[in-house]
């Protein structure tokens, strides 16, 4: 193939591609639309998702919150448990923004603060008072209002499955731990010292 030729085949492709581009970004398509029309999106009224969501929050966000962590191996065995106060935060989370400029006063800009010192950035803060992004997972609530999350691979059923082996099930929870853990928070929220044993120290 010479020059010409070669000049030729780019600009064909070059249209081509503008004119897919122009159909896909220059308004909805057939398909989109017969779609839409033979088969509507549910129109959620109420969203269980931006319950769960506020749910979370609310539950994260309390200092005095026992939790425990369970760090498992590649194959599944758990390598080291934990309780936590508060929540376990993940090191992508950050108190101020990582890009900006430098902040003019009398420019129109989301401001950030670095140090005290304002910048320009396009960084926006979460619910949460914090930048950046969690470790990816899912998380959810037991029926008696238990936290959990995790981020390997999982199944999800509205049927419950007999597991042979299972590592560790919800169904498990040790009720004894559970209640000392609830008189730590309550030792927390009085002020009081609290042991990662979740004895309450005598003061």
């Amino acid at each position: 193939m010479n020059y010409l030729n070669k000049l030729s085949t780019a600009a064909l492709l070059g249209g081509y591609f503008l004119l897919t581009s122009a159909e896909s970004c220059g308004g909805v398509s057939d398909r989109v639309r017969q779609m839409n029309q033979n088969q509507e999106a549910v129109i959620i009224e109420h969203s269980v998702e931006r319950d769960n969501i506020n749910k979370r929050l609310a539950l994260a966000n309390d200092p005095t919150q026992i939790m425990w962590f369970y760090a498992l191996s590649d194959v599944g065995t758990v390598v080291l448990s934990s309780p936590v106060v508060g929540k376990a935060s993940s090191s992508g989370k950050r108190l101020e923004p990582k890009t900006g400029t430098i902040y003019n006063s009398g420019a129109t800009c989301n401001i950030g603060y670095v140090a005290g010192e304002a910048y320009c950035t396009n960084e926006i803060m979460g619910a949460d008072g914090t930048y950046g992004e969690s470790d990816a997972y899912v998380y959810w609530f037991t029926p008696e209002g238990q936290y959990f999350q995790w981020n390997g691979k999982y199944v999800v059923s509205n049927a419950p499955l007999k597991i042979e082996k299972p590592i560790l099930n919800v169904r498990d929870i040790d009720r004894q731990e559970l209640e000392r853990g609830k008189r730590a928070e309550e030792a927390l929220k009085a002020k009081k010292k609290v042991s990662n044993s979740l004895e309450v120290e005598v003061q």
